[in-house]
């Protein structure tokens, strides 16, 4: 994950990044997200809130509900 925060590395490391969200199991996915929050720039942070955003229904408990909600807080103030 840190590599995406990496200027030079960005445009290869991002569409995977964006890929590990959408199909990271439930249980890790609050994990994924804080991780990833901090390296997501520009047009990256619409495409990892919409990937959020979606997956929140899919989060069986309300700790990780509220974890990724967290993250999407965070994203919104930039």
């Amino acid at each position: 994950m840190k590599l995406a925060g990496e200027e030079r590395f960005a445009k290869t490391t991002i569409p995977l990044l964006l890929e590990q969200l959408r199909s990271a199991p439930v249980n890790q996915l609050p994990m994924y997200a804080e991780l990833a929050a901090p390296v997501a720039k520009g047009g990256a942070v619409k495409d990892v809130t919409e990937i959020l955003s979606l997956r929140l229904q899919d989060l069986p408990t309300a700790a990780k509900v509220k974890r990724v909600e967290k993250v999407l807080k965070q994203l919104a103030e930039g």
